[in-house]
Parts: C-alpha cells; sequence; structure tokens
C-alpha cells in the first residue's frame, strides 16, 4: 500500500484512540495526550497528499481515504466536544453541515463533469478548524479539575490571569472559524452554479441573430 494511504489510514485508527482520551477527563493528561496525537494526525493530512503526488500514487482510493479520514476525525472531534459541553450544538452543526453539504455538491458536480477547485477560503478553513479544535480542546484541560494545567489557568498575576484570557481568545478564534465556514460554503456554492451556468450556456456565435442582439 502506497505510504501516502498509510498515513490517511493512520488518521482514520487514530480517530477513536483521540475520542477514548476526551471521555477519560478524569485522567489528567487525557486532554493534552488527546491534543498532541489531533495535531499529529492534521500533519499526516498535509503529508499523504505531498508523498502521494511525490511518488505519483494518486488515486481514488487515496483520495477517499483522504476525504473520510478529515471528515471522521473533526466531526467525530467536535461531536465530542459538544457532548462535554465544552462546544455549542450549533457551532458543531455549522461546521460539520457545512463539509457534508459541498462534499455532496462536489460529487454531483463531478458526475456532471464539473471540477470545482478548492479556493484559498476552502484551504484556510481547513487549518483554521484544525488550530481551533486544537485550542478548545488544551482550554477543557486547562478548566478541568483534573487537567495538567488547570493549576496554570488559575494563576494571577496583580489579579490578572494571562493563562485564562490566552485560552479564552480560543472563543474568538472558533467564531471566526464559524463565520470562515459559512464564507468558503459559501464561494463553494457560488463557483459551482457559475460552471454550471457556463457549461450550459450556447457557445458564442452559435446563434447569429441572437449574438448580434446582445451586440
Amino acid at each position: 500500500m502506497p505510504l501516502a494511504n498509510l498515513l490517511s489510514g493512520s488518521r482514520i485508527a487514530a480517530t477513536p484512540v483521540v475520542l477514548v482520551l476526551l471521555a477519560l477527563r478524569d485522567w489528567p493528561p487525557s486532554y493534552l495526550i488527546a491534543a498532541v496525537l489531533f495535531v499529529l494526525a492534521q500533519i499526516t493530512d498535509i503529508l499523504d497528499g505531498y508523498f502521494a503526488r511525490r511518488h505519483k500514487t494518486v488515486s481514488n482510493l487515496g483520495i477517499f481515504l483522504d476525504l473520510t479520514a478529515d471528515k471522521l476525525m473533526i466531526s467525530s472531534v467536535l461531536i465530542m466536544l459538544v457532548q462535554q459541553n465544552i462546544l455549542s450544538g450549533w457551532i458543531a452543526i455549522i461546521i460539520i453541515g457545512r463539509e457534508f453539504l459541498i462534499t455532496g455538491l462536489r460529487s454531483y458536480a463531478a458526475s456532471n463533469g464539473i471540477v470545482i477547485p478548492a479556493g484559498k477560503a476552502g484551504k484556510l478553513k481547513t487549518v483554521f478548524t484544525a488550530i481551533a479544535v486544537t485550542w478548545l480542546i488544551v482550554w477543557a484541560d486547562g478548566v478541568n479539575p483534573s487537567g495538567i494545567l488547570h493549576s496554570f489557568y488559575e494563576w494571577k498575576i496583580s489579579d490578572i490571569q494571562p493563562a485564562r484570557l490566552f485560552l479564552e481568545i480560543a472563543w474568538l478564534w472558533v467564531y471566526w472559524v464559524t463565520w470562515l465556514t459559512l464564507y468558503s460554503g459559501y464561494i463553494y456554492i457560488r463557483d459551482f452554479l457559475k460552471l454550471q451556468k457556463r457549461r450550459t450556456e450556447p457557445p458564442a456565435g452559435a446563434s447569429g441573430k441572437k449574438t448580434e442582439g446582445i451586440l
């Protein structure tokens, strides 16, 4: 099996491990180990594409494994964070719903011979979502009385709690990611409609009278 596919498969295999670690919230290092494992999984997301292109092993199976690993890891962790009252349900619904909507849209477009290129907003959304999820897991460790970072979270300097402030910024980042999720989804839908319209429009000059009327 190509190295790229093994990396994607390892990300799928890591998903239940991360979920179990998040569930073991009374075990002090659980959240931090989950955060580290989640970050390593996101690094494999970068490496699998790199190795697939470098070794010329891009395949339909590899693409399927990569997409499945991405959706499974992010969606599962978000649902777990909602279950533990760490993340608001409506934010998870927006992020997960957008993933399924765009995946379905791209599949439909491909079946009609339309390729929707990945835009900059979509790529940024992927990176920023990974950062947001990692930040939330670290934040959860800080507010958890059993967490390793809890003592740092409560640490004060002249009535100022720098660690608490740093971790609370995670929520600003989450709201930014939520907005970027909606915006990138809009970009995908807009590009699809443009490409579909261009594909269904008759070629220029196909109708002499119509062309003259426009001119």
